[in-house]
């Protein structure tokens, strides 16, 4: 193909992507989601007085301090909250009004750089085409009114993995160690740099996790570190059996509760046997790549490896999807992973590519179908047949992009 044929494809694509987008973005998703950012609360609130209680030096996670809160349980861990210290003196509704548009902007850079990285046509019109389709959901407005952490820590995925092609160590430790600040599942995706050696990512990952536990004891108290562990417990007795709950935990454990009945606290056999199952997909993903992350630059700092990519995306999406809780707002998780995997097949070689191509463009349209479902519904459903049916969409597409990846994964060792 000429250069002005390829100048053409490229100019007509974008125009076609924009045209697309703002079509999209006149939907009514703007509604929803200016009702989303007039909400005015949502699980920032704990993370915010828990700012508020650091500054005035009280231990939030203490009966005295959860008192002083007006709350009855501290959900997140001591670090969380360090957050949101920069925005303690506003009230919540500004809070979440801050936050809500920070998370909008984020989605767009998340997009926009995964689209630039893995070099597709035009990444800025793609990204803003992705970023309209992702806008139109109701679980990434559900994101908004909530004012959830998800977006940012996928963000970090995405930097630390760039970060990770360009074999910048230290920073991708960096990253992810901001990351597990936010939720302890983050530190799943460091545990395959650990065993592979990979000191300088480790060490950057614990030094800014240290760093910020000080900065939590510092005012919250030592004490802080052993009051919230039961208050763990106690999150996930209330939420892990929940409909809306799409972890493996989750899934587990209503096997022992009847479909729309009441929901149950933990029980030891569902707990056993749901570490035992995620204890062995992890153990399965450090073996099958503990090569890939040991595996020294062969090339100087900067240049693109991307051998790392199908890996490092594996262990992201089972790091959110092993998690106890895994509500909606955790599918963002998933735009990077479907993206990859599609962008991969689509540049396979060999005589089997066809059928790679056809069956991971069809896997990857079923999860962008499932995610489109309106999450609302999936829990007002009016025969028992479709209650089973929106809440096995709802935890469906992480089994299905970690079996997408992982079968990518293994045809590229193969061939290689």
């Amino acid at each position: 193909m000429s250069t002005r044929a390829r100048f053409a494809a490229s100019f007509a694509w974008a125009c076609a992507a924009v045209v697309a987008a703002v079509y999209v973005l006149r939907g009514a998703f703007v509604p929803r989601l200016v009702g989303a950012l007039k909400y005015g609360r949502g699980d920032c609130v704990i993370n915010w007085l828990g700012a508020r209680a650091w500054i005035s030096h009280v231990d939030v996670y203490s009966p005295a301090g959860l008192k002083w809160a007006g709350i009855s349980v501290m959900g997140h861990p001591p670090t969380t909250p360090m957050w949101y210290l920069p925005f303690w003196s506003y009230d919540i509704f500004e809070l979440s009004q801050i936050f809500g548009h920070l998370l909008v902007f984020m989605l767009l850079v998340h997009l926009v750089l995964v689209a630039s990285e893995l070099r597709v046509p035009q990444p800025l019109a793609t990204g803003f085409l992705a970023f309209a389709v992702v806008m139109h959901t109701s679980w990434w407005s559900y994101h908004v009114q909530m004012v959830q952490l998800s977006e940012p820590i996928a963000l970090l995925y995405v930097l630390a993995w760039i970060c990770l092609r360009r074999n910048h160590d230290v920073a991708t430790g960096l990253l992810l160690g901001m990351a597990c600040t936010m939720k302890l599942y983050a530190g799943l995706v460091v545990l395959p740099f650990l065993v592979a050696r990979r000191w300088r990512v480790v060490g950057a990952a614990a030094a800014i996790y240290v760093g910020f536990a000080v900065l939590a004891t510092w005012h919250f108290g030592l004490a802080c570190w052993h009051e919230y562990l039961p208050m763990l417990r106690q999150t996930q007795n209330a939420w892990m059996s929940n409909l809306k709950n799409a972890s493996l935990h989750g899934i587990i454990l209503r096997l022992w509760f009847r479909p729309g009945g009441p929901r149950g606290p933990m029980l030891l056999k569902a707990t056993l046997l749901a570490w035992t199952l995620s204890l062995a997909i992890i153990g399965a993903l450090v073996w099958s790549t503990r090569r890939v992350f040991a595996r020294r630059p062969e090339t100087t700092p900067g240049t693109i490896d991307d051998r790392v990519d199908l890996p490092f995306a594996l262990f992201t999406t089972a790091s959110v999807w092993l998690n106890p809780v895994v509500w909606e707002h955790y599918d963002v998780t998933l735009l990077f992973p479907m993206a990859l995997a599609l962008v991969t097949a689509w540049r396979l070689r060999g005589r089997d590519r066809l059928g790679w191509l056809v069956g991971v463009t069809a896997a990857v349209a079923l999860v962008a179908y499932l995610l489109g479902i309106d999450m609302y519904a999936k829990t007002n459903a009016p025969s028992l047949r479709l209650l089973v049916w929106y809440v096995t969409a709802n935890w469906l597409p992480w089994p299905i992009m970690l079996a997408v990846l992982g079968a990518l994964f293994w045809r590229r060792e193969r061939a290689a």
